[in-house]
Order: C-alpha cells, then sequence, then structure tokens
C-alpha cells in the first residue's frame, strides 16, 4: 500500500486576497505628514500600551537577537495579534461578539487629499476605508496635531510589511469579524462589489452590513435598470454570510404606500430577500412629512413632530421589515415526508 502524498504548504503572497491595511485617508495630507509617534515599549510610554507589564519585575525587554516569532504556535501568534487590534474590537454587549467596525466611503476632494498613501495599483479608487478606535481605548499618543488613533493607524500600515506571512496571519484575524457601513452617497452597492472584487478574502468575515439607502434611491429613480440591480443585489449575496442586516430608507409621507408594496422605484429593494442573513434584519426609516401652505402654524409643527411622526415610522418600519425581509430568516417548509417523520418522531 503506497503512502499519502505529502501535504505542500503553499507560502504566503504579499497579494493575499485581504488587501492593504490602509485607513483614514480621507484626513488631509497636512495631518498625514504630522509627527508620529513610534509604538514601542520604552519607560515613558510602555505602561500606557501593556498596563499588565508593571508588575513584572523580572522582565527583561532587552534583546541582542532576533525573536524567532514563527516557531510560537499558530494559536498563540493569533492571540498577539489580537490583543495588536485591541483598539479596534467593539461589541454592543455583552451578549453580542466583538467585531472590527469600518465604513466603506466615497472618494471625494483631489488626489492629493484622497490618496496620502499610494493604493495598490490595481484596487478601484471609487472608494475608500474608515476605521475608528474603541471608545474605550485612550490613545496615548494623540497629539493637538493628530486626530485620535493616528498614530496607531500609521503603525498599523508599518507592521503590516513585516514579511508575507505575518501580513497573511494579521490579515486573517483582523477580518475574521467585521461590519461594514455604507455611507447613503452615490451608488453604494456599486462600491461594495469593488471592495468584494478588489480584497476576495475578507467575504467571509463580514458579520454585520449596514447600508443606508435614502439618498441612493433618488439617484437610481430612471437611471439604473431595476431588474438589473437586483440581479447585482443576487450576486453580492452570493460571497456574504450576515449575521444582521440592517437598511437605513427615507421616502416622503406620500410615497409610504408605494414604499410598502415595493413598486416604482423602490421595487428594487425586493433584491434584499436575495442576502443570506442568520440572525437579525432590521429597517430604520426616515420620513419626509407633508406639509401644504394651506396648514396652519401649528398644524406644520404637529406634523414635523415626533408624536406625529414616530407612530408612523414604527409602523411602517414593520411592514417593511415583513415585506423585505431576506428568504433564509424564514424556516423552509417541510414537505410530506418530513412532516410526516416528525409527527412519528413525536411517539418516541
Amino acid at each position: 500500500m503506497g503512502s499519502l502524498p505529502a501535504v505542500v504548504q503553499r507560502p504566503a503572497v504579499y497579494n493575499n486576497g485581504y488587501g492593504d491595511f490602509i485607513f483614514n485617508t480621507r484626513m488631509r495630507r497636512s495631518q498625514t505628514q504630522a509627527q508620529v509617534l513610534p509604538i514601542r515599549h520604552s519607560k515613558e510610554l510602555g505602561n500606557k500600551v501593556v498596563p499588565s507589564l508593571d508588575n513584572v519585575k523580572s522582565l527583561n525587554t532587552k534583546r541582542t537577537d532576533a525573536f524567532e516569532f514563527f516557531k510560537l504556535p499558530l494559536e498563540i501568534r493569533k492571540r498577539i495579534y489580537e490583543m495588536l487590534l485591541g483598539p479596534l474590537w467593539v461589541r454592543n454587549d455583552s451578549q453580542d461578539k466583538w467585531r472590527i467596525p469600518l465604513n466603506v466611503i466615497r472618494k471625494q476632494g483631489s488626489a492629493e487629499n484622497r490618496f496620502p498613501f499610494s493604493p495598490h495599483p490595481e484596487f478601484n479608487t471609487s472608494y475608500c476605508w474608515d476605521c475608528i478606535t474603541s471608545d474605550t481605548w485612550i490613545d496615548p499618543f494623540k497629539t493637538s496635531d493628530t486626530p485620535p488613533g493616528e498614530a496607531y493607524f500609521n503603525w498599523l500600515r508599518r507592521i503590516s510589511h513585516t514579511s508575507c506571512s505575518f501580513r497573511q496571519e494579521f490579515a486573517e484575524v483582523f477580518w475574521c469579524r467585521t461590519s461594514l457601513t455604507l455611507e447613503s452617497y452615490g451608488h453604494n452597492f456599486l462600491h461594495l462589489e469593488n471592495v468584494l472584487r478588489d480584497r476576495p478574502s475578507i467575504s467571509r468575515g463580514i458579520k454585520y452590513l449596514y447600508i443606508a439607502m435614502e439618498y441612493m434611491l433618488e439617484d437610481i429613480e430612471g437611471k439604473v435598470d431595476t431588474d438589473g440591480f437586483i440581479q447585482q443585489l443576487r450576486r453580492l449575496s452570493l460571497f456574504l454570510s450576515l449575521e444582521k442586516l440592517m437598511i437605513v430608507l427615507g421616502a416622503p409621507e406620500s410615497a409610504l404606500d408605494e414604499l410598502a408594496l415595493g413598486e416604482g422605484k423602490y421595487k428594487v429593494l425586493n433584491g434584499i430577500r436575495e442576502f443570506n442573513v442568520s440572525k437579525e434584519f432590521t429597517i430604520w426609516l426616515y420620513i419626509d412629512p407633508t406639509i401644504s401652505d394651506s396648514m396652519t402654524k401649528s398644524e406644520k409643527e404637529f406634523r414635523d413632530s415626533d408624536n406625529y411622526l414616530s407612530p408612523l415610522t414604527i409602523k411602517y418600519e414593520r411592514i417593511l421589515e415583513n415585506r423585505f425581509s431576506p428568504v433564509s430568516l424564514h424556516p423552509a417548509e417541510l414537505s410530506e415526508e418530513e412532516k410526516y417523520l416528525k409527527e412519528r418522531a413525536k411517539g418516541f
């Protein structure tokens, strides 16, 4: 009996499908050229970065040779990557899982302001990223001339170039659980498609997706083929396995019935049902109340008040969530054979 063929471990490559670590490029170039403090362990700054080291008196932090990091077990290395990414992990409550939130935004301004760091030449440049640090993390390197977290993100970008193997493992931990927010300006789903085309390896780690469409529906009216748009959503759904999906919509009060039926320009929302969501689907609705010149001042104020808008908003949010809820959230109907076997199983 012949021996099994040996498993060949492919070496890590620089362009590994996760992309670069260039975030927050909307900041002005003058900001990116401000003095950046290197993140390092020192007598002055080390205690702020790793407070637990205060009580380790015997720790020798001075090395005369290279530390063989990749001889550590993979599980230990992953724990180290998680600690390095500590300022980015967030969760809503104790029942929620940790994740790294990111905003996908449309590029604005001149090329000089948009690209303080050169993007990969093969990447689409219609979008960029915003990534913010956790509210519970205090930036020990912030100065009056720099925004919060700037030194950390510059350091993050630099250490991603340590080696191809480091870059691969570090990216796997960074992108293992993320939430993406798409702003409401322009063709959001086109940006999302570009993101997944540029970074094909990140799709399985996207767990939360927040999409603002209140202005997008105005942009696409009469400009986008509705059936083609739904097909685009269907393509995107093949790459995503979400836990939560939240859609932000806006509509004038006069169009609420059309919106609730998914007709007219709102027909495109039927494509939302194609997304693969396992836990939660939410719609946030912003209503532009109908106010006419014939109304009195008090009537206008009432129409624009929470007393009038809140019940209307809650009512239509529930209607819209039922109509556009992803199919994956609804249990499949049992066949006759499955119903029969289920009934028989009750007797045992």
